[in-house]
């Protein structure tokens, strides 16, 4: 670095002689001699950063293709400032695969963020810029009004020279290790939490050490937030403003949680679902520094739960490379597990459903206690059984298609299958009759404690009730011995049921059914309405043949033996729309009732996106509706209700006439 140095443009953070003597007789060494050149450019280049930064350019850090200054828009925020630093690599053994158990890893670290703090970025971060927020986060440190190096206070700034600048130091800025390797290095502290992190733990080859051609990894986290990964949690992108914070229990507070807890329902911490394991370990981190000025007032989790810490909580901070650590003696509790989902953390048995609900981004309101809502789970074996399973060789949801494979499972269909078992509100008896509309803005039929959801009718599975737990805070929670399943669309009820062929002959005539078409989902080739995506919700009164068969007879229809022209293909349109409710999904419920808009634009001059309307009068076990002409077709209760994706139908013996 001698030729750099005195040859290009830098900032140079200074410690004294006496600074430097103190800070080796701390790690027993007696000087400069005793370090070896790794460790010697780890701690120099620390003190290092590239180009010639005043005071000003120190705290309005010029990035995102602006200058920040006191008025500008993240003003001092940019508070992290990239070193060429580094961790000196360390041996690392394996220790939760089945494949790869006490594999030994040398890991290394990529370079190292350098936190600089100052009265403007605690004033910016609505902080406390009397050094009271610093001074929790650095224990045995000063505060300087001035700046502060991490650790160090600034004792003289802009000293000005011909290439840069030089800031004298009251300290050593020591060897900065990021939040994981500061927990793998704290002995008797942290080891319990520590430990329930590595079992989410990665190693990924990278390179080769040239020195000696040993292997070097990097470390990484899946499921849970990667602790390891210097730039924080948002990538370099946002490196030099973003940090992460966590809160990690002592061992002993960590240890009596999980006795208390967890293996009262678990015989070894081994046997408790990864997916519990994920909640609490997550639970315990935030992605932005966190000051106690700050969330002392308040404070919101990883899942966006609203939670309660003092000052009381943390017996102790360190701040690290990529964050600050606080150790607390108290364990933060994601809400999931005392809401309506909390059973389901508890048993082995659902962790597939967890996962699935966690994938899908629901649990947030599942935990919700301002709002009540419905769960209703299903089993790993039941899951797997319909074709849903978790594998755990991959982390991975998988579909089993019908190509006889099974395949990661598309985000799409899988939030679809979560979405179908919720809904809001608590639902506190099914033992009677009713629809209930899910979250999927799919409808469900229940009665007597069984589910009848369209493709669970099409298949002849009706799921029910195996228990029914009511939560005290926001809802309730319905084991079922089967998943709730509505991927029955418009398109396979109408292919399926022969009394409908004629109706379903004349949509394709019209050019609204493809009967070709593959769902992007499951990739299977489905029948398919195409003006199904207009609306989230429709009503179809379908005519069953010999209604079709007396349209014809009646002149309602344009002849089919003969070639049709556009305007019979029309005509064959506009009958159809006729026979849809759009924006609606009418039961014989005896509720919704009134003049509705059909699928058919409305033949009035002077009307402008505007549909012919339907009159439906609705009783229980009993509608009926009016039509243009004035006819009264009452809907006989067994053929009402057909459970369909987006809708319902209702088969009738007298079409619909948009006309007098």
């Amino acid at each position: 670095y001698t030729v750099p140095i005195e040859m290009q443009l830098f900032t140079l953070f200074v410690p004294e002689n006496e600074s430097f003597l103190k800070y080796f007789s701390s790690i027993g060494k007696t000087g400069v001699a005793d370090l070896s050149q790794q460790e010697a450019v780890q701690l120099f280049t620390l003190h290092v950063l590239r180009n010639p930064r005043s005071r000003y350019h120190l705290i309005y850090e010029y990035i995102w293709e602006e200058e920040q200054g006191p008025k500008g828009e993240y003003a001092s925020l940019f508070f992290r400032k990239p070193t060429k630093s580094f961790s000196l690599p360390k041996v690392e053994v394996r220790k939760y695969n089945t494949t790869l158990i006490d594999q030994e890893y040398l890991v290394y670290s990529e370079n190292k963020y350098l936190p600089i703090f100052s009265t403007n970025f605690f004033s910016d971060y609505f902080g406390s810029s009397d050094g009271s927020d610093y001074l929790f986060m650095y224990r045995d440190s000063k505060w300087g009004d001035n700046l502060n190096i991490h650790a160090s206070m600034v004792t003289e700034a802009e000293v000005r020279t011909a290439n840069g600048f030089i800031y004298y130091l009251d300290k050593v800025i020591e060897p900065m290790p990021n939040i994981d390797e500061y927990l793998r290095d704290k002995k008797d502290e942290f080891t319990v939490f520590y430990d329930l992190m590595q079992r989410f733990a990665d190693y990924t080859f990278t390179k080769v050490r040239p020195e000696d051609k040993m292997k070097l990894y990097q470390k990484s986290y899946r499921i849970i937030s990667n602790l390891a990964d210097e730039t924080g949690a948002f990538g370099s992108n946002r490196a030099m403003k973003e940090m992460y914070s966590l809160f990690a229990p002592t061992d002993k507070t960590m240890t009596t949680y999980l006795n208390e807890k967890l293996l009262k329902n678990f015989e070894s911490i081994d046997s408790i679902p990864e997916i519990t394991l994920a909640y609490i370990v997550e639970t315990q981190m935030a992605w932005s520094l966190c000051l106690i000025s700050k969330i002392e007032h308040l404070f919101f989790n990883m899942q966006g739960d609203q939670t309660e810490i003092s000052r009381n909580d943390i017996e102790s901070a360190f701040m690290c490379s990529n964050g600050v650590v606080y150790g607390t003696n108290r364990v933060l509790e994601p809400n999931v597990f005392i809401t309506v989902p909390g059973n389901l953390f508890f048993d082995k048995d659902y962790s597939t459903f967890l996962i699935a609900l966690t994938q899908a981004d629901v649990m947030s309101r599942l935990s919700n206690i301002n709002e009540n809502v419905t769960l209703f789970a299903v089993n790993n074996e039941q899951m797997e059984k319909h074709n849903i399973r978790f594998s755990h060789e991959k982390s991975q949801i998988q579909f089993f298609g019908s190509d006889g494979l099974w395949k990661p499972i598309k985000a799409d269909f899988l939030r679809e299958f979560v979405l179908d078992h919720i809904c809001i509100g608590s639902l506190n008896d099914l033992s009677g009759e009713g629809f209930i509309e899910m979250q999927s803005k799919n409808y469900i039929h229940y009665k007597d404690n069984k589910i009848y959801g369209g493709e669970n009718i099409s298949q002849n599975i009706f799921p029910k009730v195996a228990q029914k737990i009511e939560n005290e805070k926001n809802g309730m929670l319905y084991l079922l011995d089967n998943p709730i399943k509505t991927r029955f669309s418009f398109g396979q009820l109408i292919s399926s049921d022969p009394d409908l062929e004629k109706f379903k002959d004349l949509l394709i005539m019209a050019n609204l059914l493809d009967t070709s078409y593959v769902d992007i989902i499951t990739d299977n080739k489905t029948p398919m309405l195409l003006i199904i995506s207009e609306s989230d919700y429709w009503t179809f009164f379908l005519p069953d043949n010999n209604a079709i068969d007396k349209a014809f007879t009646d002149g309602l229809l344009p002849d089919i033996t003969q070639p049709l022209l556009s305007s019979g293909i029309d005509s064959i349109r506009s009958f159809c729309n006729y026979h849809f409710i759009r924006k609606n999904v009418i039961f014989d419920d005896g509720k919704e009732s009134g003049e509705l808009d059909t699928n058919q634009p409305s033949k009035v001059a002077d009307t402008k996106n505007s549909y012919a309307k339907i009159i439906v009068n609705n009783n229980y076990n009993n509608l009926s509706i009016t039509d243009l002409s004035g006819n009264v077709i009452n809907i006989d209760h067994k053929n009402a209700n057909l459970l369909v994706s987006k809708g319902v139908v209702h088969k009738i013996s007298t079409v619909l006439k948009s006309e007098l």
